[in-house]
């Protein structure tokens, strides 16, 4: 009986120990709220575009999360919508590479009781690779690297590369022999190279692609006269077959220049009569008309607007934007810099409304023209970089998918430049691409070579 007695004051004292714990418990998370159980997002896609999430998974339901209650540091847009447990915080653009972000909710409320909690979470964004094209002494190289590392990698090297597309397994490759006729090469991540048959002896220009719908493009000029400047079409998730792309009622088109809209198969087209168009090589039947311009720009990173190019009635150009869903246009006049009108070239508008251009500028002291980039927020110019002593030319720019770096393609010193001699896209021996914060002006990273892609 003793031992008996001895076992049941055992068993009471545990089971009431247990019931205090189970109490403390059950106050603890009553005092303390809705917790944060786990989190997900994509720290490569946040940088590719906007739209992406950050899911937060609390350890209850609760109740709707206003943006009030939301702070995202460094400062990024967002909405944000409650289902459940689950807090999802939207990012309306792409955020920064290489960036720690911290996200944080206040007075967040159980559905079943009013005791609020603070919840946040920290992520670092992923720093994409970017790629461009170096050309040596009998050698050239796609090399891959990094927008502030000087880590680096061959890709791909031959005689003669013209231009490359990315993708995330392959990289096409056009090269060209001594005579000029380009050659077409997939090279897999694994160095398998794959010939694509063009449709006869010619020269490829114009090299586009689409990572995310597998879609590439080129325009063709054929030897024999068959085709001239024809743009053609590649899936590479269906058959590979080279197709020429159609225009209006059908027509293959003679193009001047066209690019893909970001993360679509959809594409901006400029013919040879100056028509823009806008298809989709994925439905060659639609194609719409956007007007009538003389160059085309860059397409904006969230895919709404193009930069385009005309000729006023003094025969200087004029830079416009279209907005691609309607085909409006307005033109678009670079500010005053330093108190001096610029004339405007290059032009890309960010997804914010700002403006990243090329413009060219009087200088008494060169006794000519010299080149400019600025950042233009609103009416007034900024300016970002400009060549050392003024002694070069900026040759082309690009804006980073995120609108945080701006790559500049620059002839560091006409007086000394020389040609590479090369029949498509030519360019000086000593083309360099710097690559350029916007928020601060800052170089971060200089590479020989140019025709970089993020």
């Amino acid at each position: 009986m003793t031992d008996a007695a001895s076992f049941r004051r055992s068993l009471t004292a545990t089971i009431t120990l247990l019931a205090i714990v189970v109490a403390g418990l059950a106050a603890v998370n009553y005092l303390q709220g809705p917790r944060l159980s786990s989190a997900l997002v994509d720290a490569a896609g946040v940088v590719k575009q906007g739209g992406q999430q950050l899911r937060l998974f609390l350890n209850e339901p609760v109740a709707r999360v206003r943006a009030a209650q939301v702070s995202v540091v460094p400062a990024a847009r967002f909405t944000v919508s409650t289902s459940g447990g689950l807090v999802a915080v939207q990012f309306t653009r792409a955020l920064n590479y290489d960036t720690d972000y911290r996200v944080s909710i206040a007075g967040v409320t159980s559905l079943y009781q009013d005791r609020p909690a603070s919840v946040s979470y920290r992520f670092r964004t992923a720093s994409p690779a970017i790629y461009y094209l170096n050309r040596g002494q009998g050698t050239d190289e796609v090399v891959k690297t990094g927008v502030r590392s000087t880590d680096r990698s061959v890709v791909f090297s031959a005689p003669r590369i013209q231009s490359f597309a990315v993708f995330d397994a392959l990289v096409a490759v056009v090269t060209a022999d001594p005579a000029g006729v380009s050659s077409l090469t997939l090279v897999s991540s694994n160095g398998l190279a794959e010939h694509v048959a063009l449709p006869g002896d010619g020269t490829v220009d114009n090299l586009g692609a689409s990572p995310d719908t597998g879609y590439f493009g080129f325009t063709f000029t054929s030897n024999d006269g068959k085709y001239d400047s024809t743009l053609f079409g590649v899936d590479l998730g269906a058959t590979r077959l080279l197709k020429p792309v159609p225009g209006v009622a059908g027509k293959a088109m003679q193009v001047l220049d066209w690019s893909f809209l970001p993360h679509s198969s959809q594409a901006v087209v400029l013919t040879a009569d100056d028509s823009l168009l806008h298809l989709d090589f994925a439905r060659p039947a639609t194609v719409s008309p956007l007007g009538s311009f003389s160059s085309l720009g860059h397409v904006s990173s969230d895919g709404s607007t193009v930069t385009v190019g005309t000729a006023s009635g003094m025969g200087v150009p004029e830079q416009s934007v279209v907005t691609i869903a309607t085909g409006a246009a307005r033109v678009v006049t670079p500010p005053p810099l330093d108190g001096v009108k610029p004339f405007g070239a290059d032009l890309q508008l960010l997804a914010g409304g700002a403006r990243v251009q090329v413009v060219s500028v009087y200088s008494s002291a060169r006794n000519g023209y010299v080149d400019r980039l600025v950042l233009d927020t609103g009416g007034r110019s900024k300016e970002l970089y400009r060549t050392v002593k003024d002694a070069g030319r900026i040759d082309a720019m690009s804006v980073s998918p995120n609108d945080q770096y701006a790559a500049i393609e620059v002839t560091p010193n006409l007086a000394t430049a020389t040609p590479d001699g090369y029949h498509v896209d030519g360019r000086s021996t000593s083309e360099t691409t710097y690559i350029v914060d916007l928020a601060t002006g800052a170089v971060v990273r200089g590479v020989t070579g140019f025709h970089l892609q993020w």
